[in-house]
C-alpha cells in the first residue's frame, strides 16, 4: 500500500489485481480489479490490502515529475526525475 500523502496534481488509482482500501480525505473504497479511484490535487489519500491476495495498483499521476507530500512528515518525496531537469 501507500501511506496517507498528497500532491499537486489529480492522480488515478487503478487496481490490477486483488482488493484495495482507498482512503480519499474522509472517505473509504474498495476497490478491485478494473477498478479506479481518481484522487483530487491536494486531497490526503493513500491505500492498503484488504484481499488474501497479492495487490497490484497503478498508480497515474498529471505531472512529469513525482512529487509527495507525506500526512507524517513536512518533507517533500521527489522519486523520479527525468533527465536534466535538476
Amino acid at each position: 500500500g501507500a501511506p496517507l500523502h498528497l500532491h499537486a496534481v489529480e492522480e488515478l488509482l487503478e487496481v490490477i489485481d486483488g482488493t484495495a482500501e482507498i482512503t480519499c480525505g474522509d472517505d473509504r473504497y474498495v476497490a478491485t480489479a478494473n477498478q479506479s479511484v481518481l484522487i483530487p490535487a491536494g486531497r490526503l489519500h493513500g491505500f492498503c490490502n484488504v484481499g488474501e491476495g497479492a495487490l497490484h495498483v497503478r498508480a497515474t499521476l498529471a505531472a512529469p515529475i513525482f512529487e509527495a507530500s507525506y500526512e507524517s512528515s513536512t518533507e517533500v518525496s521527489r522519486r523520479w526525475v527525468p533527465d536534466g531537469t535538476l
